[in-house]
């Protein structure tokens, strides 16, 4: 099994330094750090996670990508979670449209990750690290629409 190649490593880096800006914008536009450390702490998981990718990219193998993205019932789960909120929205005391934007977003990511671009081996890698970012930034939004349910819920205790 050999790591990736220079170029690989290269074009894999540059999506991550691309992936965190527009994480880092559209967490500005919807104002997810103005929701106390915990939003803070739940924006940050996204930047971590390429963080790692980006360190990590050199020692990295194609065979091992075939197993981490074999199985993707991840986003079907967060389709069937996302619809529960629609039951918890009634007793939700926060900004609404914040919170629709966040679920909205991580729905829309999470069928994103579910898509398939038909490449040749020379952008496959790129490919797969973009639906493995998709699902990260489905499971943050979700993470923090939770987050933003409790804090501004008129049962939570959080608040």
């Amino acid at each position: 099994m050999a790591v990736y190649t220079p170029q690989v490593v290269r074009q894999v880096r540059i999506f991550y330094i691309v992936a965190v800006l527009v994480w880092l914008l559209l967490v500005y536009l919807l104002g997810l750090f103005s929701h106390g450390w915990g939003g803070i702490l739940i924006a940050i998981i996204p930047v971590v996670v390429a963080v790692i990718a980006f360190i990590q990219c050199p020692y990295l193998e194609s065979a091992r990508e075939e197993d981490i993205m074999r199985a993707n019932f991840l986003s079907l789960g967060l389709i069937v979670a996302i619809s529960l909120f629609a039951i918890l929205e009634k007793s939700y005391l926060g900004e609404r449209r914040t919170f629709a934007a966040v679920v909205l977003l991580a729905v829309v990511a999470s069928l994103i990750s579910l898509m398939y671009v038909w490449v040749g081996p020379k952008y496959l890698s790129l490919t797969r690290h973009f639906k493995s970012y998709m699902q990260t930034i489905s499971v943050t939004l979700l993470i923090y629409a939770v987050y933003l349910y409790f804090i501004y819920s008129e049962k939570s205790g959080l608040s």
